[in-house]
Formats: C-alpha cells, sequence, structure tokens
C-alpha cells in the first residue's frame, strides 16, 4: 500500500497564535510549513524532530511502501528536506498544479496529487495497490495505525472486502481531540443506526485507507463547494451506499483499544496540541 501526505497548507491557525520558535534542522529557517515544526513524541521532548519526520517513520515502519508528499505553501523547504533527510526512503514530491489552487483545501490539494497520478500513469502502473493511505501532513501517529490497517486482508475476510478504513478513539481516560472530526460528522445521518450512539461520538483518526476509486470521485465534489475530505466523503457514502449492511461492509471502523493502552496519535493544530503531545504517556 502506498500513502499520500497532504503537505500544502500554510498553518496560518498554528503559526497565528502562540507557539515556541524552537531550533530548527540545518538547512531551515523560518518561516516553515507546519510540517517542518519540530515536535517530540509522547514524555520524549529530547528527541523532537519535525511533524513530517514522524509521520513518514510511522508511515513506512508501519507497512507503507511508497509515499507521496503533496507541496504547496513553501514546498521548496518541504523538498529541501526530505532530499537532506530522507533521500534513502521510496519517497515522491508531488508538486503544486498550477491549475489547482491547493490554498482553497485540502480537497483541492488531493485534486492536484491525483491528476499528477494520471498524467504519470500511476493508477495504472503493475503493482499499484488499489488502496491509498490518506495523512494530512501535521499528524503525528504511531506507527501501529498503518501497520493495523496494511495488514487488515490478511487476518479479517470482511474487512478486506471494504473500500474505507477508519479509526476510531474510543479507549477511556484518552485526552480530547478538539480539532477531530467526531464519526458522527463522517457518516450520513440515515447510516447512523448502523454504528452504536457511543462509536459515533468517537474522534476519528485523520489517517485512513481509501480505495483509490473513491478518492478519484472526489474531484468532481469540487464544484459543489466541498474543500474538506470529510466533507466529501459524508456525501459520497450518502449518494454511494444504500443501506446499513452495505455500509457495514464498505467501511472497515477500528476502536483505537485494539491498537493497544500505548497507542497514540495527535494531529497538531495549535501548539497547545503539541504541548498535549509532548506530555509524559499515562499507561495504567
Amino acid at each position: 500500500m502506498d500513502a499520500i501526505i497532504l503537505a500544502a497548507g500554510e498553518g496560518i491557525r498554528f503559526f497565528g497564535g502562540k507557539f515556541e520558535a524552537r531550533q530548527l534542522p540545518a538547512g531551515l529557517e523560518y518561516p516553515i510549513p507546519k510540517t517542518l515544526f519540530p515536535v517530540g513524541l509522547p514524555g520524549k521532548t529530547a528527541e523532537r524532530k519535525p511533524i513530517l519526520a514522524h509521520l513518514v517513520g510511522a508511515l513506512f515502519e508501519g507497512g507503507i511502501e511508497k509515499v507521496y508528499i503533496t507541496t504547496g505553501y513553501l514546498g521548496e523547504k518541504i523538498v529541501r528536506f526530505v532530499s537532506d533527510t530522507m533521500s534513502h526512503l521510496n519517497i515522491e514530491i508531488i508538486p503544486p498544479n498550477p491549475a489547482i489552487d491547493y490554498r482553497k483545501g485540502p480537497l483541492y490539494t488531493l485534486a492536484g496529487a491525483l491528476n499528477h497520478f494520471v498524467e504519470h500513469g500511476i493508477l495504472t502502473s503493475k503493482g499499484f495497490d488499489r488502496m491509498v493511505m490518506l495523512s494530512p501532513s501535521d499528524l503525528v501517529i504511531d506507527r501501529r495505525a498503518p501497520y493495523f490497517v496494511t495488514g487488515i486482508p490478511a487476518r479479517d475476510m470482511m474487512a478486506s472486502r471494504s473500500r474505507l478504513h477508519v479509526i476510531v478513539e474510543n479507549r477511556d481516560g484518552s485526552h480530547p481531540w478538539p480539532a477531530s472530526s467526531s464519526l458522527k460528522d463522517l457518516i450520513p445521518a440515515r447510516l447512523a443506526s448502523a454504528v452504536h450512539a457511543d462509536v459515533l461520538a468517537c474522534p476519528v483518526v485523520p489517517m485512513m485507507a481509501v480505495h483509490v476509486d473513491i478518492l478519484m470521485e472526489a474531484v468532481g465534489y469540487l464544484n459543489r463547494g466541498a474543500t474538506k475530505f470529510a466533507e466529501f466523503l459524508k456525501s459520497w457514502l450518502d449518494e454511494h451506499v444504500k443501506d446499513d449492511h452495505e455500509f457495514l461492509v464498505d467501511v472497515n471502523i477500528i476502536p483505537a483499544m485494539h491498537l493497544g493502552k500505548s497507542f497514540y496519535w495527535q494531529d497538531i493544530d495549535t501548539f497547545d496540541s503539541v504541548k498535549t503531545l509532548e506530555k509524559p504517556a499515562k499507561h495504567p
């Protein structure tokens, strides 16, 4: 399975608020894309490195074979950082498409990436997995997330038929994720009865595996005003999934408790989320 990281955003909310201007890796200086901001893992603040480095490491350690990174704002700094520190990894940088304005939202960035796939014959290339891991570039996450998702087809036949795999945060005592959508924000009301109410209220981990056929349809929703992937996905499910049974076949919902008490993830929305991430982990 390959992964697409959407790294075109400007990080206006993050850099527009209070944040600590930390030391950057050699060759970088402010301003930077948010994905290059250095953070530590839970309880390991001495091992700070850019968000992108944590994310790419988790993807490859979790079984991803190739990572595509879409760029936009200050993309040349991402290119340099990847060239300087990750040249040994199977990474391809996708430059912004001049015909698609990435500043309008993540769905536009995705559209640019898919256009690149089509133009370069990637979708039809030998060995290309029809399931793609999709992630924002401001996510720090345990490698167990991609590992669990990429390993599902070998362990569960029903899950292997699904065209969308999402992880929901359902562990007791876990800290809040105010920037994250809950599952009820992704599922049309008419299909909500297929999922227990407690699960519907759970935050969704923003990394998910999606069938490429669904991704390709996202481009058509730009003309309908959608700017975020979650907006598109909710509309797509409402229009293409006819009943609860089909929903449960198409969508594999993975409770975070299956990934263990020490599983961590944090979408970096503001500097407060950095401080939340770096707190020492507490495992009863």
